[in-house]
């Protein structure tokens, strides 16, 4: 990973964009926050990792695709090559079933890029944590274990890191593996 200073500006930039293409998208859990929390927190994880600005930018924009209808050539001519791709390693098929989505994450996590497993994980670190804090009001102490169940498969499934990403991953994957207890502490609680 590069450890050089990031560049502000254009992860400025990449905010206000992200900010504009999900207004008024909210998260599912009872806080109903702002979906672009959860941008900024998947780029804050990835930024304390030791992500460049290329993998921070990617993570503020990593739903863009899906959630926002932004094309890959936008994402490009914005921030670039390296950002698109990782945009687009990260999003998910809309056309299929949730169900077959989430199979899909399983099945597709060992062939990411060692980039992208960073940023993958990032963002089951963002989700579980908003399950265990604010899960959606209409899901069960066994929904939300299930939940977090599969985040847990995607991430066993990511490929090994590369030396650039060995750190980082030692790091979030200590992170995900708390979230994931506190999570299901919350769900014995209930």
């Amino acid at each position: 990973m590069d450890f050089r200073t990031p560049d502000v500006g254009r992860i400025m930039l990449a905010m206000a964009r992200v900010i504009s293409w999900h207004d008024g998208q909210r998260r599912k859990g009872e806080a109903n926050e702002p979906y672009a929390v959860h941008l900024c927190h998947v780029a804050q994880l990835v930024a304390e990792a030791g992500g460049d600005t290329d993998m921070i930018i990617a993570a503020l924009c990593h739903d863009a695709i899906e959630d926002a209808n932004v094309s890959r050539d936008t994402l490009e001519m914005l921030f670039g090559e390296g950002v698109a791709s990782l945009v687009v390693e990260l999003t998910d098929d809309k056309t299929l079933p949730k169900d077959a989505r989430k199979q899909a994450q399983i099945d597709n996590a060992p062939k990411k890029s060692p980039r992208a497993a960073v940023l993958k994980l990032c963002d089951k670190i963002s989700n579980v944590s908003a399950v265990g804090s604010s899960p959606p009001k209409d899901w069960s102490s066994e929904r939300r274990a299930a939940y977090v169940e599969w985040a847990e498969a995607v991430v066993a499934r990511l490929p090994e890191p590369d030396a650039d990403t060995a750190h980082a991953r030692a790091f979030l994957e200590r992170e995900f593996e708390d979230v994931c207890r506190v999570a299901l502490h919350k769900v014995e609680l209930l």
